[in-house]
């Protein structure tokens, strides 16, 4: 597919990873979205569409964090869990909570509710790839990152960051030319409103006045060709 070979391109020729795969190439089944409608999350048929990509160079400061999640915890060995996680099953083990998450009615009572327990088993240990957050929040799970701090090689990350005001930084920055939702509470706001609204009034006035005078020529030719139409006969 076009998205396909364009993603290929990305990290193949432009120097970028997939995060993910990085740290678990083999790792089978892992989906972040499912057809919501067909419950498909719950045999774990879906696909993985949201990635977090990182540019080669910054790599090294990416860390692998907490094993990846497999529906809740299994008392084996670091070693065993890990082998166990890349599997298919463990995949939809982690999907469905160990088969808490169930799913939807076809007959149209909407999912079914989780325990508390169930639905707090999303937060686990930081890390970098899914989390599997519960299907009545989204038909997505997030994806997620860790970064070290940088002293694992002597130089601390800058926490305070002033971003630029040059035009390529804010040609970078377009959500931030967004008009906010609160600008439409503001005095301004409400002002250009009123005009707008007065605007509307005017033009609907027009338009009535308009249809209004339409209407009586219309009246009158009718009666015109009446009274000719009289005279004639």
């Amino acid at each position: 597919s076009p998205a396909r070979a364009w993603l290929t391109q990305l990290l193949s020729n432009d120097g970028m990873v997939d995060t993910f795969r990085h740290f678990y190439p083999s790792a089978e089944s892992r989906f972040t979205v499912w057809n919501q409608f067909t419950n498909r999350r719950y045999v774990n048929e879906g696909s993985r569409i949201d990635y977090v990509i990182v540019d080669e160079v910054l790599m090294r400061r990416v860390q692998k964090g907490s094993s990846l999640w497999c529906g809740g915890k299994v008392d084996e060995t670091k070693e065993s869990v890990e082998q166990d996680s890349l599997t298919e099953a463990a995949a939809l083990r982690a999907a469905t909570a160990n088969g808490q998450y169930r799913p939807a009615s076809f007959g149209g009572e909407g999912i079914q509710a989780a325990s508390q327990f169930t639905l707090d088993s999303q937060f686990v240990e930081p890390h970098t790839g899914m989390i599997y957050t519960p299907p009545s929040f989204s038909d997505h799970i997030g994806v997620s990152l860790l970064l070290d701090n940088g002293s694992s090689d002597g130089v601390l990350l800058q926490r305070n960051l002033t971003l630029g005001t040059d035009v390529a930084t804010r040609k970078a920055q377009p959500h931030k030319a967004q008009t906010s939702i609160a600008s439409f509470f503001s005095g301004n706001a409400v002002a250009s409103s009123q005009g707008s609204n007065t605007a509307k009034r005017q033009a609907l006035s027009t338009a009535s006045s308009r249809f209004a005078k339409s209407t009586a020529d219309k009246k009158k030719k009718s009666s015109i060709a009446y009274h000719f139409q009289k005279q004639k006969n």
